[in-house]
């Protein structure tokens, strides 16, 4: 078999990427739910999150953009996930699982953490379902 052939089927997802189509996937599946409760300017970032893909943004942003989309987009997956906190909705265990990947919370501010801080164990596709472990 040609190995060629068996990798180019794998997608690869940098860090802004991840986490946009996770946040994107989740808030597809309960959008009406999460609209609920988040205030209205996080709801104008997610609907503008949703409205565009993440490898376009990844593709016309700089490096300092992109980290400040993943600052600003860090208290608005904690909101969501806190809100969520009894799991009993199975799309939010992503979005939980790269929030603790990504972020840490220290005296209640969301903080991106460095990529040198990032694991190697950490999700590296949204696609990869098994990793999902509550």
């Amino acid at each position: 078999m040609d190995s060629k052939l068996l990798g180019s089927n794998i997608a690869w997802y940098n860090r802004y990427e991840l986490i946009h189509e996770i946040i994107c996937n989740t808030y597809e599946h309960i959008k009406f739910q999460i609209d609920y409760f988040v205030p209205d300017l996080d709801r104008v970032v997610l609907q503008e999150i949703f409205d565009e893909l993440g490898n376009i943004v990844n593709y016309r942003s700089n490096k300092s953009e992109l980290e400040s989309k993943l600052v600003r987009l860090g208290p608005i997956i904690y909101k969501i996930i806190n809100h969520f906190h009894d799991k009993s909705i199975e799309s939010i265990e992503p979005l939980r699982q790269v929030f603790y990947q990504h972020y840490e919370v220290v005296d209640d501010t969301v903080n991106l953490l460095l990529k040198q801080q990032l694991k190697a164990s950490n999700i590296q596709s949204p696609h990869d379902t098994e990793l999902y472990v509550s």
